[in-house]
C-alpha cells in the first residue's frame, strides 16, 4: 500500500466505516402467491420471520388489503386503512408474523410503470407493492407462486421446483442473499433452456418468438462464462431472459425482462443483453450504495457496451468514446454535474454523466495503472463486497490496493468536478540535431484549475506512426519527444483516449445538441391538424425537458438551439426565415421522413421534415434513440440510413511543411 496522505486517509476511513456497516441483514420473507390474471387477482400469504417484534408499516399498493394477521397463532388488530395498514406485534424475541392480503392491481392499458397483472402478461417488480416491507428493507424469501395451467411464472432467486396439476402452474423460488425482495413475471410463454458451466439459462418468450430463443441462450451462456473469467463466479444459479409486453428493457437480480418488440433486433443479444448479465455482478451482486453515487452502470457499461465493441474492433470502441464526447459537448453547462451526484438514469443529460462519463473514468484509469492491476482490482473487489453494499470510496481503495498507488488525485478529480478539460495544440516544431537525431517539439494547454492527464500523441514519420504520451499536469506543458525519423505531422488524442471538450472541427452537430439544451424553441411547421397533433407529441418525446411549441416561428436570438418539426412543404416554407438549408441531398426523397442537424450561424437546428401525419407518428418511438446521429432518413418507423456529419478543420492535428 503506498503512503497514506491526509486526504486519502479520509477516503479510506469513509470506505471502512461503510464497509463495517454494509453487510445487509435480511427479513425472511415465506410467500404463496396465487394469481389470476384474468381477475386482475392477488392472494398472498406472506410468513414474516421478525428478529423481534414492534409496530410495523404494512405498506402495499393500492388495490390490495391486509385481510388478517397473525403471530404465534393468535390474531392482531390492525389500524389504518389500505394500502396504509399498521400491526403491533408484541414480543422482545424471534417472532413469525403471518400476512394474508390480497386484491386487484392495474390492467397493462392502465400500466404507468409499476406493477400490473393483465391476460397478456404479469409483472410484479421489487419495491412496486405487491409485498410489504415489514420488518426490513432487506429482504430474503421462499417463494411459491401459482397460475393457471395456460401461463408460466418465473421469478428472481434460485428456481427450486415447477409442477403442473388440476389446472394450475406453479413455481418455486429462493432468495437467500438479503436484498431488494423478489420480482415476478407470468405469461404466455413457451420456454427454452440450456445449461452452461453450472448455469441454468433460459428463455421465455411468446410462442411467435420462441424461434429467437437458441441464440439468446447462446449470448447469455457466452457473457456469463466471458465475465466470470473477468471477474469471478457468476452468483446465481438462473439467468432468465424474459419477453415483455410493455417497452422496457430492465435488469433484475438473475433475469432481465425486455420488450418483445426490440427481442428480434441483433443489438439486444449483442451489447443490451452483455450489459443486463454483467449486472448480475455489479448492482445485482455488489449493491450499489446510492448515497454516494451511482458507480455501477458506468463499470457496467464499460466492461459491457465498451468491452464487447472493443474486443474484435478497437476502431467500434474508438467510435463509442467519440460518441460519448460528442453526447458531453452537447450537455449545457447547467445540467452537468459531478459524477458523484448521479444516482439513476432519469433523462439524457444524467445517462451522459452516469453512463458515458463514468465508462470513460474506467477506461482512463485502466491507462493509468495498467491492465492486469485493473482486472484484479475488480477480482478483489467482488471478492471483497459480494452482496454487500459498496460505494465509490471502496471501488477507489480496490484500484489503490492492486496497483500500488495513490488514486486519490485521480478520483477526486474526476468524480467531485464537473466539466471536462478544454485541450488546445500550441506551437509545433520540429527539430533535427547535426548528428540525425529527430525530435518535436511541441506545446499543450489547458484551462484553470489543471486536470492532471495522460495525453495520446500520434506523430508521423516516413517510418510510420509513433505513439508517444505526455504527463500533464499544469495549464501548459511544453517540450520534446524524440524521434526515430523526421516528423512530417501530430495528432493529440488520435483515438478519444482522454474525456475532454472536442475541440471545434471535432464535433459535428447532433441531435443531442438541441434535445438536451432547456434553451431550445421549438417550431411545428404544418398547415394539417393531425400532423400538428403528432409534431407536437414528437417534440415532446425528443425534448430532455418540456418543449414549449410554436406555430408561428417567433422571433430569437441568433444562438438558439431550434427544433423544427412538420410537414415538408411546410418546413420547406419556414426554413429560411432561420437562416436553414434545404434536405441534404443524401436524405432527399428517401422513405417517409427526414431529420438531420445543421448550423445557420451560431445557431444549431434539428429538423424533422415528414410527408404527413403518420410519417411523424411512427418517429415518436425510434427517433429519441438516436440522440448521437447527426442525420437520419426513416421509412416509417425503421431507419433507413444514419450518420454523422464529416468533420471540419481538426484543431488537434497538425501537419508540417
Amino acid at each position: 500500500m503506498p503512503a497514506l496522505t491526509p486526504s486519502r486517509l479520509t477516503w479510506l476511513l469513509i470506505a471502512a466505516t461503510s464497509a463495517a456497516a454494509a453487510q445487509p441483514t435480511g427479513v425472511l420473507h415465506d410467500l404463496e402467491l396465487h394469481i389470476e390474471p384474468a381477475q386482475r387477482r392477488l392472494t398472498v400469504t406472506d410468513r414474516v420471520h421478525l428478529q423481534q417484534g414492534g409496530e410495523l408499516e404494512l405498506g402495499l399498493a393500492a388495490g390490495l388489503e391486509v385481510s388478517s394477521a397473525l403471530a404465534g397463532g393468535r390474531r392482531l388488530a390492525l389500524s389504518g386503512t389500505a394500502p396504509q395498514q399498521r400491526v403491533r406485534v408484541d414480543g422482545s424475541g424471534p417472532v413469525v408474523l403471518e400476512l394474508r392480503y390480497g386484491g386487484t392491481l392495474p390492467s397493462l392499458a392502465e400500466w404507468a410503470g409499476g406493477a400490473f397483472v393483465d391476460t397478456d402478461g404479469v409483472y410484479l417488480p421489487a419495491g412496486s407493492g405487491w409485498l410489504p416491507r415489514a420488518g426490513g428493507e432487506w429482504i430474503s424469501y421462499r417463494l411459491r407462486v401459482t397460475v393457471p395451467s395456460e401461463y408460466r411464472a418465473v421469478a428472481t432467486g434460485e428456481l427450486l421446483e415447477e409442477s403442473e396439476a388440476r389446472g394450475a402452474f406453479s413455481a418455486s423460488f429462493r432468495g437467500t442473499h438479503p436484498g431488494e425482495g423478489p420480482s415476478v413475471f407470468a405469461g404466455h410463454y413457451a420456454m427454452r433452456e440450456q445449461t452452461s458451466g453450472g448455469v441454468r439459462v433460459r428463455a421465455y418468450f411468446d410462442p411467435p418468438l420462441i424461434d429467437l430463443a437458441p441464440a439468446y441462450l447462446d449470448a447469455a451462456s457466452r457473457y456469463i462464462s466471458r465475465y466470470t473469467e473477468l471477474i469471478g463466479a457468476y452468483p446465481f444459479a438462473d439467468f432468465h431472459v424474459i419477453a415483455a409486453p410493455v417497452p422496457v428493457g430492465l435488469g433484475f437480480p438473475n433475469l432481465t425482462y425486455v420488450s418483445r418488440r426490440v427481442l428480434p433486433a441483433p443489438y439486444m443479444r449483442g451489447r443490451s443483453l452483455a450489459h443486463e448479465v454483467l449486472h448480475n455482478w455489479w448492482g445485482n451482486g455488489v449493491y450499489v450504495d446510492y448515497a454516494r453515487g451511482n458507480w455501477s452502470e458506468g463499470l457496467t457499461t464499460y466492461l459491457a457496451d465498451h468491452g464487447l465493441a472493443g474486443r474484435d474492433d478497437p476502431a467500434a470502441a474508438r467510435r463509442l468514446r467519440l460518441g460519448w464526447l460528442r453526447d458531453f459537448n452537447a450537455l449545457p453547462n447547467a445540467r452537468d454535474v459531478p459524477v458523484v451526484a448521479f444516482r439513476s438514469k432519469s433523462h439524457d443529460a444524467s445517462q451522459v454523466i452516469g453512463y458515458n462519463k463514468v465508462a470513460f473514468v474506467f477506461h482512463m484509469l485502466r491507462a493509468e495503472i495498467g491492465r492486469d492491476a485493473f482486472e484484479s482490482a475488480l477480482q478483489w473487489f467482488w471478492r471483497q463486497y459480494r452482496f454487500r453494499l459498496a460505494g465509490w470510496p471502496e471501488l477507489a481503495d480496490a484500484f489503490a490496493r492492486t496497483s500500488g498507488l495513490d488514486l486519490e488525485w485521480f478520483f477526486r478529480q474526476w468524480l467531485e468536478r464537473p466539466g471536462a478539460p478544454r485541450l488546445r495544440l500550441g506551437s509545433v516544431a520540429r527539430l533535427e540535431g547535426n548528428d540525425g537525431d529527430h525530435a518535436l517539439h511541441l506545446s499543450l494547454s489547458q484551462q484553470a484549475p489543471p486536470y492532471r492527464l495522460r495525453v495520446p500523441l500520434d506523430v508521423a514519420t516516413p517510418s510510420g506512426t509513433e505513439r508517444h504520451v505526455v504527463e500533464m499536469r499544469d495549464v501548459t506543458w511544453s517540450g520534446s519527444i524524440a524521434l526515430s525519423a523526421r516528423a512530417e505531422g501530430v495528432v493529440v488524442d488520435p483515438d478519444h483516449d482522454v474525456f475532454r471538450y472536442l475541440a471545434p472541427g471535432e464535433a459535428p452537430p447532433i441531435l443531442r445538441d438541441v434535445t438536451l439544451s432547456s434553451d431550445s424553441a421549438c417550431v411545428i411547421a404544418t398547415r394539417d391538424e393531425a400532423a400538428a397533433a403528432a409534431a407536437r407529441a414528437l417534440a415532446e418525446r425528443l425534448m430532455d425537458t418540456a418543449a414549449s411549441c410554436s406555430d408561428e416561428p417567433p422571433a430569437l436570438d441568433p444562438d438558439t438551439p431550434l427544433l423544427l418539426v412538420g410537414t415538408r412543404g411546410e418546413v420547406a416554407r419556414v426554413s429560411p426565415r432561420f437562416g436553414l438549408g434545404p434536405v441534404p441531398a443524401r436524405l432527399a426523397g428517401r422513405g417517409s421522413a427526414a431529420v438531420w442537424t445543421e448550423r445557420a450561424g451560431d445557431r444549431i437546428a434539428l429538423i424533422v421534415s415528414a410527408g404527413n401525419a403518420e410519417g411523424l407518428a411512427a418517429l415518436a418511438g425510434p427517433l429519441p434513440h438516436y440522440g448521437g446521429q447527426s442525420y437520419l432518413a426513416f421509412d416509417g418507423g425503421t431507419a433507413l440510413v444514419k450518420g454523422t456529419w464529416e468533420r471540419g478543420e481538426n484543431e488537434m492535428a497538425r501537419r508540417l511543411p
